[in-house]
């Protein structure tokens, strides 16, 4: 039997948890709109900068997915501003 706080510490993680799970979701889609909207622009990405932009996001999903640290942040100016 859970206490009242107990109770109230469980249903305050689970949402956290809800939360936490939605904005991964949340970012991991901005990252793949950045990488299609950038390749849209009038000129487009050179390929090179577009495979780049693509495998950053990539390993950035990849190490979220593993849960380790990194310094690797998704290049967004590099993406939009090529």
């Amino acid at each position: 039997m859970l206490s009242k706080e107990d109770l109230g510490l469980a249903q305050e993680n689970d949402r956290l948890r809800r939360e936490n799970r939605i904005l991964k979701e949340e970012r991991e889609t901005l990252k793949k709109a950045t990488v299609f909207f950038a390749s849209q622009k009038p000129g487009g990405l050179s390929s090179s900068t577009a495979r780049q932009c693509i495998e950053n996001a990539r390993q950035c999903s990849e190490n979220e997915r593993e849960g380790k640290s990194t310094n690797l942040h998704f290049p967004l100016d590099m993406c939009i501003m090529s």
